[in-house]
């Protein structure tokens, strides 16, 4: 950081990891929890023609 000022974020990653013992970094990054899969619902003509077919 110019003139050795740093951000409050910078501030509250060092306050964490004095305090817990925990470097926050080490949970950045991951995966995540959901899937990123695009669905798509069902509709009228599609159920349709699934019902058409048992038939």
């Amino acid at each position: 950081m110019p003139n050795g000022k740093k951000a409050s974020k910078e501030k509250k990653r060092e306050h964490i990891q004095r305090q817990q013992s925990r470097n926050p970094e080490l949970s950045r990054g991951n995966m995540p929890h959901f899937s990123t899969h695009e669905r798509k619902t069902k509709n009228k003509t599609g159920s349709l023609a699934a019902y058409d077919e048992e038939t």
